[in-house]
């Protein structure tokens, strides 16, 4: 029922209420908040009026601190924060009014409050000098839920680099030991990597950063490429060279090959599959208290591509 874990607690669909955990879609509404073991699949009815960034690192925590210390742990913790509903702890938005965005800063700040909760449980129960995070989002941002992706171009559901391209970042104390010992590495070092890697390479570099065997991999992950030895190295290559966005048949899509991508439009098509369309295309500003949306002056369309890529 868990799918392969010992245990479960969140949602199945997308977009519900932050507090009471409902949602109505294509016209039927009702509680999409569950909770599952190996053996039992149950709806999770008693956390009504809890905002989730917390119930979820709470949550989390409580996992950490009862696992027996030295026994391997996988946690996947997908936070709903921060999509569409806007909304947020009525004292954390507070905190905000007059700044840009104040409900979606708010929801960041929970978010970020329930990660410090997990690295709290990690530091107490001896784990920490051994824990290895992986932060990374799904999609670019949402241009009406107050998402920007600036400087990139598009949205989320296009496929601009502001819709494909997410940031990510990893932290250990192993990456600290593994780094050159000619490097000053301490706790806010900070280095990056550009080399591509797509979503589904996280397989293969969870089971390489676990010491298991990439024949460990099922048929299922063919697609997987191990990237530990670049993360480890912030290096500007990794074990990719190209990727293919969105290979369904309908017309659009694009391949990405180095710093070259290859976009196929479909101009048959409309509404959000479209690649052209208004509400996905184009480049934001930064959003201001006045402009949240960044849109009253957004900046032009790059003039001359021919010295470094172009943000599309």
């Amino acid at each position: 029922c868990a799918r392969g874990f010992d245990s479960f607690l969140g949602y199945l669909g997308g977009a519900e209420d932050y507090f009471y955990h409902n949602v109505t879609q294509y016209g039927c509404s009702g509680l999409d908040f569950v909770q599952a073991t190996s053996e039992q699949f149950t709806a999770a009815d008693m956390y009504g009026g809890i905002y989730s960034a917390g119930l979820f690192g709470d949550r989390g925590a409580q996992i950490i601190t009862q696992t027996e210390p030295g026994t391997p742990l996988l946690m996947y913790l997908p936070f709903q924060s921060v999509h569409s509903p806007v909304q947020a702890p009525a004292a954390l938005i507070e905190q905000y009014q007059g700044r840009p965005r104040p409900k979606f800063m708010a929801m960041v700040k929970a978010l970020d409050d329930a990660i410090g909760t997990l690295r709290t449980a990690l530091r107490t129960s001896g784990r920490e000098d051994n824990a290895v995070w992986i932060v990374t989002t799904d999609n670019g941002g949402c241009y009406w839920s107050y998402g920007n992706n600036h400087p990139l171009r598009g949205n989320k559901i296009s496929y601009w680099n502001g819709g494909t391209q997410g940031l990510a970042f990893v932290s250990s104390p192993l990456l600290r030991s593994m780094s050159s010992q000619t490097e000053n590495q301490d706790e806010t070092s900070v280095r990056n990597a550009t080399f591509i890697m797509h979503a589904a390479d996280w397989y293969a570099t969870v089971l390489e950063i676990a010491g298991l065997p990439a024949s460990s991999l099922p048929k299922s992950a063919i697609d997987s490429i191990g990237q530990w030895e670049a993360i480890q190295a912030a290096a500007s290559t990794g074990g990719r060279t190209e990727l293919v966005h969105h290979a369904y048949g309908n017309g659009v899509g694009k391949i990405r090959r180095g710093r070259w991508q290859l976009y196929n439009v479909n101009t048959s098509l409309s509404g959000l599959a479209s690649l052209c369309n208004p509400s996905v295309d184009g480049w934001r500003g930064n959003p201001t208290a006045e402009d949240p949306f960044g849109i009253t002056e957004p900046p032009s369309r790059p003039a001359d591509c021919s010295l470094k890529p172009c943000l599309f």
